[in-house]
């Protein structure tokens, strides 16, 4: 089972995948969403428990004094949902949404030890929407932004 995991992962590095962005920086130059870690549901389609963190925009972009969110996201924002198995104290998976052209676009990446870097996933962005559209009234994300 190892070789065989080791093998997917150089499959997966030989083949060009991505790698997960350098540039994010948790609590650094990302907004954490909510006070505590959204923990799974029955049908989450990201096992695990999870911490959404908004980059590239001020928070005052998202939010308005009044508190309410500002629907639609502009863009540049990143939201990346980082999701941590039980038992484990490292993200396995990270999923992202980056709006582009007042459109999002969707990645996910994943890695299985602490150690690795992260790859991305071969998956079309429509797994991702396929989900998303239950939230497309709130810009087609789940965790909106409420500030602290």
């Amino acid at each position: 089972m190892k070789y065989w995991i080791l093998s997917l992962h150089f499959l997966l590095v030989g083949c060009g995948a991505e790698s997960l962005p350098m540039d994010f920086v948790p609590g650094e130059d990302c907004l954490l969403a909510t006070e505590t870690p959204l923990e799974p549901t029955h049908d989450d389609p990201h096992e695990g428990t999870k911490n959404v963190y908004y980059c590239g925009v001020d928070e005052t972009q998202l939010i308005s004094e009044q508190g309410i969110p500002q629907l639609p996201y502009p863009d540049g924002t990143r939201i990346l949902k980082m999701s941590t198995k039980k038992g484990q104290d490292y993200p396995w998976l990270v999923a992202e949404m980056e709006k582009i052209g007042g459109e999002w676009a969707w990645a996910e990446f994943t890695r299985n030890f602490p150690d690795e870097d992260f790859v991305k996933i071969p998956v079309g962005e429509d797994t991702c929407t396929g989900c998303h559209v239950d939230a497309r009234d709130s810009d087609w994300v789940f965790t909106l932004y409420t500030g602290r």
